[in-house]
C-alpha cells in the first residue's frame, strides 16, 4: 500500500475517480506510520503536521481553516487523526460538520486534564507546553529523549521502531518546538463544552491501558460517538495493533457501500 505524504499546501487536489482516506499523525510522528492500517481497497493521503520537517507558517486557527477547505474540496472515504492530529481535526469540525466518518485515535478534547480530577485552564496548559517545547529545542541526545518519552505509562506496550527513531533524528527541533506551542491543547476549548458539536460520525479509538483516554471515551460515548476499545495497549494503537485498526476501517468502508 502506498501512502502519499503532503504538506497540506492549498493547491493540492486529489484525483477524482479514486477512493482516498486522509490521515494526520501525532507529535514526533509521520504519515508513513499509517501504511499498515490503510484498507487495501483505497488510497491514502497523509498530512505532515507543521513542525515535522515543515515550517510552522500559520497559527492554529488559520491552519485548521485551510485544512477544512482541503477536506471539503476533496471527497474522502474517512478522515483519521492520531493524538495531536486528532485534536487538529476536532478543531476543524468545530466550524463545520463533514459528511464522512471521522476516526480519532487517543485524541483529547482540548484543554482538560484528569490527573487530579480537576480541569486545568487553558493558560496553565499553554505554559506547560511552552516549557515542554523549550526542552525539545534543547535536546542533546535524541535517542535517550525518545526512550524516556515512551517510558511514560501512557504508552503502555509501545516499542520504539528503528524507523521511528530515524525519523525523529531527522526533525528540526526548532520547528518541532514551535509546533508544540502553536498546536497546544491550551489553544483549544474543551470539545465536550461545545453544545452544538455533532458527534454522530465520530469514532473514538482508545487503549485499555491508557487510563486518561479511557476516561475520555466515556464522555465521547455520552455524546453519541462510537467508541472502540483495544485491549492490552496504551496510547499508540495503530503502530502496535495495526490489523485490528485496519479491520475497523474496512468494516466502515463496507458498511458505506451497502
Amino acid at each position: 500500500m502506498n501512502l502519499k505524504s503532503i504538506t497540506m499546501v492549498d493547491h493540492v487536489k486529489i484525483k477524482s475517480g479514486f477512493k482516498h482516506a486522509l490521515f494526520l499523525h501525532g507529535l514526533f510522528g509521520n504519515p508513513q506510520e499509517f501504511i499498515q492500517v490503510v484498507p487495501d481497497s483505497i488510497g491514502a493521503i497523509g498530512v505532515k503536521i507543521p513542525g515535522h520537517n515543515t515550517a510552522v507558517d500559520r497559527d492554529f486557527p488559520t491552519y485548521c481553516h485551510d485544512l477544512l477547505k482541503f477536506i471539503k474540496k476533496n471527497h474522502f472515504e474517512f478522515i483519521y487523526g492520531y493524538s495531536m492530529g486528532g485534536r487538529i481535526l476536532l478543531e476543524c469540525l468545530k466550524t463545520e460538520h463533514v459528511n464522512c466518518p471521522v476516526f480519532l485515535e487517543s485524541t483529547g478534547p482540548g484543554a482538560v486534564c484528569f490527573g487530579e480530577e480537576i480541569e486545568f485552564n487553558q493558560q496553565i496548559r499553554q505554559l506547560q507546553d511552552k516549557d515542554f517545547a523549550s526542552k525539545i529545542a534543547n535536546i542533546n541526545n535524541r535517542k535517550d529523549f525518545l526512550s524516556e518519552w515512551y517510558e511514560n505509562p501512557l504508552f503502555f506496550g509501545h516499542k520504539i521502531q528503528d524507523s521511528q527513531l530515524q525519523h525523529f533524528e531527522g526533525l528540526n527541533l526548532k520547528d518541532l518546538s514551535q509546533a508544540v506551542i502553536e498546536f497546544s491543547s491550551g489553544n483549544q476549548s474543551n470539545i465536550f463544552d461545545e453544545k452544538d458539536f455533532d458527534f454522530s460520525n465520530i469514532h473514538f479509538l482508545f487503549g485499555s491501558e491508557d487510563k486518561k483516554y479511557a476516561a475520555f471515551a466515556k464522555d465521547y460515548a455520552k455524546r453519541g460517538a462510537l467508541v472502540h476499545e483495544f485491549h492490552g495497549i496504551g496510547h499508540n494503537i495503530h503502530s502496535n495493533q495495526p490489523e485490528k485498526v485496519k479491520a475497523i476501517l474496512k468494516r466502515e468502508l463496507e458498511k458505506n457501500l451497502l
